[in-house]
């Protein structure tokens, strides 16, 4: 897998301790009221990092280092909609952060183990897959 490939979509595990972070989606998204991770599109001109760190920034208000940003992959993962080419990485934080929701996006976020996550209801179609299927964490 060339992790250097271009994808459609950036996301990443915010990681504090033995917990990772979801933000519930609102809005007239088709994931509204869905857990899911940090990230979004990767916008014309930008790296797979680069569209992460600013999905973070945008989204939580944390600002990652660039050698704190892990590729763990680049996955195809089904939204209800369709395929996604989704870049996925992996930070741990050294302490928690303040959280700051300037996306209109955003509602709320969760701190939860992966057991806790993958034994929610409420979880996007597509993490649930990076979590059962592809292992990532």
């Amino acid at each position: 897998m060339n992790q250097s490939e271009h994808a459609e979509a950036a996301v990443g595990f915010l990681c504090y301790e033995d917990k990772f972070m979801l933000l519930r989606r609102q809005g007239h998204q088709s994931s509204a009221g869905e857990w899911g991770l940090v990230g979004g599109k990767v916008e014309q001109g930008e790296t797979n990092e680069e569209a992460f760190k600013r999905e973070v920034s945008e989204e939580v208000g944390i600002h990652i280092a660039t050698e704190k940003a892990e590729c763990l992959g680049i996955f195809d993962l089904i939204n209800p909609s369709r395929v996604w080419r989704v870049a996925v990485y992996k930070t741990i934080l050294q302490e928690f952060p303040e959280i700051s929701h300037a996306e209109a996006t955003t509602a709320d976020t969760i701190w939860l183990t992966k057991d806790a996550c993958t034994a929610r209801d409420d979880i996007m179609k597509a993490l649930r897959q990076l979590l059962e299927e592809h292992h990532v964490i």
